[in-house]
């Protein structure tokens, strides 16, 4: 029986909230950066992937995908496709994909031209044979094609689905990717062309920035040939396989197992330390070598190394030990700049080449336009470090002998040596300083935040969320101890604490966050962003890190009812805020000034137009600079809502429904284009569906039942559903869910529906139900569900004496009296709780009187 699991690829966004909002052991090194990463998937990366015989040819396919069917095919027919790709046995269809002909196989497994059923278009579809993965490979699968998703760039083909697909010999990783119709391998487009060496550099810089955008996001190619570089047709570039030799965890015997023959020539555009095998110590520098090689060989027409009728043992002993002949040899136009950036991208020692493929690209710009650039020949020493590294017995042999001979002249060759290795030891310190600040900023951009919002969205995540938050507390509290003294350092701990108290307020999703440890977090790091400003009050990111650090603390303040504390750290953002110098301007700036004026608009007294009041007021000029400066932005489309949301609110507050309806509408289309735009995420239908609810509530208060009723039933209920059924461990979507069905009941109620409200009512009982047994304790999830349950409870009472249902209504009385007495003793002392204890009273007080009601 076949079967298949699948998941779509989004960018995880943030909830509806402000946007605004070796080495010695005791310092952070490559290992400890490894060591980060593996050990919450407990799985090894694997090595590359060389399955050249499984190379796309674009001719081919694009001969005949113009023909291609793109409608289902009548009962009992199939496609015509050319027998040439036809292969039999082929699957008819795999998850939501109609395969139309097989593209391409090899060693790593076939690639099919297939049709997507939502939404319909023609993709390639990427199936890894089952000898290439390992159980440990599909564990990792699941990360990484969430990490390769996140690769949007118009020079790589994107990943749209992935997922695990089982005819019956075991589940097996598949890849829905970006078809690129009538697309080249980058060789044959420019010898078939016969493209000047001008047009060649231009489509290797477009490959370097493709590539340069993966490797800011931390993703290797690692099988980067040209056959995984097309152009299309109007000379786009376009990189395929990105990643997937990662994904798959493909290792060396999965590569030999394409043959000797297919081994050696993919060796060629293999870096030195990949064909070494060392698979677990490649970085972006084996990338930059592939793409040196593929540029030497569109620019001279030949590859750098002669290694056909090799063995597999003498071809990698060319390729490690020998260089290649300089591209100015093989051909006199080429000498000067562009033999010199090439030879470097080529260059053996990985710490001589490029560090990255955007560095590389940076160069060859700068030839293009005629400025000076970076590559230049090796320098003596240079050179005799490289002739020590490769052969030191015969350098000791050399040293002794000249020793022997003037003992005098080399006491002065060793004081010269001594002062350049005192000058190499003193920038090599700063490279490594340099390095290790890298190596931080990663940990905090790349695994702390982009890692889990990644998993965010994978099903029963939450203890791998949870076990990322613990792993990078451990190393935030390594960098406390190195950061002492280096602003930098202390900028970037900041910065971290940060991000560690956003991700464990998450979790609060699943009712296992640690909401204090979250605000200790977020308290500690405008310490220290406060400490670096005041040491240089120029410093820009530290001011945004003491504002943004201070927006997190009155938000979270605002939820636990901590009033005073909110406005105080609301009164220090403010003052802060004013030393912004270009919040009307700059993206960054602009989202934290309107972070600080929505949490001070909360605030503003219920009187007068609120649109002239000073917070909003500015927050409506800032609206229409920010759109008239980023019309296509989707986040400043959203800051848009809030700010109209806030407006609606006020407006309601003071009796005003229309004014406050015209203003909630008018987010209400704003979010639903976006939601058109931007794509249909999780975040985009939360927003839909709060409006929706925001205009019941105002329909309802205007008289107009119906509208409102017919807005749950047919707009705002729907959306929540949906968000469950697609994240059913979600706590939030589910508590959602029942909070909107209350209110749906309720309206049914005021609308004298009451028969009608029983079953959404019924539903929402069971779900703050389920919502206070999963608190575990936590007072105020427990003083939220319990409110919720007893406000549902009492509304279901009322509905079943108006179905005539006595009996229910008896039962359901009685389980909010018990709820009410169990409540008065169970909450600390704090304002919104000594706030919820009168309700709470209040509640009881209803409860007995719909009871007496009943007895009577």
């Amino acid at each position: 029986m076949k079967t298949c699991m699948r998941y779509a690829l989004h960018v995880v966004n943030p909830p509806e909230q402000d946007s605004s909002k070796g080495m010695p052991e005791d310092e952070f090194g490559a290992d400890d950066f490894e060591t980060l990463d593996s050990s919450i998937h407990n799985i090894s990366p694997g090595g590359p992937d060389s399955d050249l015989p499984e190379t796309i040819d674009p001719r081919k396919v694009s001969a005949n995908a113009s023909n291609a069917e793109t409608e289902d095919p009548p009962a009992g027919e199939t496609f015509e496709i050319d027998s040439a790709y036809h292969a039999p046995g082929m699957p008819a269809r795999i998850a939501g994909f109609l395969i139309k002909g097989v593209i391409g196989s090899g060693g790593m497994g076939t690639v099919y031209l297939a049709r997507q059923d939502h939404p319909r278009r023609t993709v390639a579809v990427k199936v890894i044979n089952p000898g290439v993965t390992n159980p440990r490979a599909l564990k990792r699968f699941d990360f990484e094609a969430q990490m390769l998703a996140r690769l949007h760039h118009p020079g790589i083909a994107q990943i749209y689905e992935a997922g695990t697909w089982d005819e019956g010999s075991g589940g097996v990783p598949y890849f829905a990717m970006e078809y690129v119709s009538g697309a080249r391998m980058i060789t044959d487009y420019v010898n078939d062309r016969k493209v000047d060496t001008r047009k060649a550099l231009e489509l290797i810089l477009q490959a370097c920035e493709a590539v340069g955008h993966g490797h800011t996001k931390g993703v290797i190619h690692r099988d980067l040939k040209p056959g995984n570089i097309l152009v299309t047709s109007d000379g786009q570039v376009k990189i395929i396989d990105f990643g997937v030799a990662r994904s798959t965890d493909s290792d060396a015997a999965a590569t030999m197992a394409t043959g000797v023959h297919d081994i050696v020539g993919t060796l060629q555009y293999m870096a030195p330390e990949q064909c070494s095998g060392d698979v677990h110590d490649l970085d972006s520098a084996a990338d930059v070598y592939a793409l040196g090689v593929t540029a030497y060989e569109l620019l001279c027409g030949k590859l750098p190394y002669e290694v056909s009728g090799m063995g597999l043992a003498s071809a990698i002993k060319t390729i490690t030990e020998e260089h290649p002949p300089e591209l100015g040899v093989v051909d006199s136009s080429l000498r000067g700049e562009v033999s010199m950036i090439i030879a470097k991208a080529m260059s053996k020692e990985r710490e001589d080449r490029y560090r990255t493929a955007s560095e590389f690209g940076d160069d060859l710009r700068r030839h293009l336009s005629g400025d000076a650039i970076l590559a230049c020949p090796p320098t003596v020493m240079t050179t005799l470090r490289r002739v020590i590294r490769r052969n030191r017995g015969t350098v000791i042999a050399l040293g002794l002998i000249v020793l022997l001979l003037s003992a005098s002249a080399v006491a002065g060759v060793f004081a010269l040596v001594s002062r350049n290795q005192a000058l190499e030891a003193t920038n090599t310190a700063l490279a490594e300083q340099a390095e290790k600040h890298a190596m931080v900023g990663d940990l905090i951009s790349f695994f702390m935040k982009d890692t889990f919002d990644a998993i965010v969205p994978l099903a029963n995540s939450q203890e791998a969320r949870e076990s990322v938050v613990n792993i990078s507390l451990q190393y935030l509290n390594r960098l406390r101890e190195q950061a002492e003294g280096d602003p930098s350092l202390q900028r970037m701990l900041a910065e971290g604490l940060q991000q560690a108290g956003m991700n464990q307020w998450s979790l609060r999703s699943g009712n296992r966050g640690d909401i204090e440890d979250a605000i200790a977090k977020w308290e500690e790091s405008i310490q220290i962003a406060d400490n670096v400003y005041a040491g240089d009050v120029t410093d820009l990111k530290s001011l945004i890190l003491c504002i943004r650090g201070r927006s997190l603390l009155v938000d979270a303040y605002r939820r636990i009812g901590l009033d005073e504390k909110r406005r105080s750290r609301l009164s220090e953002a403010e003052t802060l805020a004013d030393q912004l110098p270009n919040p009307m301007g700059e993206q960054e700036q602009a989202l934290l000034l309107m972070g600080v004026l929505l949490d001070r608009s909360r605030l503003v007294p219920n009187e007068g137009n609120p649109e002239e009041s000073p917070p909003f007021a500015r927050m409506l000029e800032l609206i229409d600079s920010l759109n008239n400066a980023y019309p296509d932005n989707e986040w400043i489309h959203r800051e848009s809502t809030l700010v109209w949301n806030r407006l609606s609110y006020a407006w309601a507050q003071q009796g005003e429904f229309e004014r406050a309806r015209e203003w909630a509408v008018r987010s209400l289309e704003s979010r639903q284009q976006i939601r058109r735009v931007h794509g249909d995420t999780n975040t985009a239908r939360r927003d839909i569906v709060t409006v929706h609810r925001m205009i019941a509530d105002q329909d309802m208060a205007r008289g107009e039942y119906d509208g409102a009723i017919d807005r749950y039933r047919t707009q705002a209920i729907p959306l929540m559903r949906e968000l469950v059924a697609d994240s059913p461990d979600d706590i939030r979507s589910r508590d959602d869910l029942a909070k909107g069905l209350l209110e749906y009941g309720r309206c049914l109620l005021i609308a004298g529906s009451g028969k009608d409200a029983v079953t959404p009512l019924t539903e929402a009982r069971i779900g703050w139900a389920e919502a206070a047994q999963r608190s575990g304790g936590d007072g105020r999830s427990d003083q939220k569900n319990t409110r919720h349950l007893l406000q549902t409870e009492l509304a279901l009472t009322e509905a079943y004496l108006a179905a005539g249902d006595t009996a229910a209504a008896k039962t359901a009385v009685d389980r909010a009296r018990e709820a009410v007495e169990s409540a008065r003793s169970r909450w600390p002392d704090s304002e919104q709780l000594r706030s919820f204890e009168q309700e709470a009273q209040d509640l009881r007080a209803r409860c007995l009187e719909s009871l007496g009601t009943l007895k009577n």
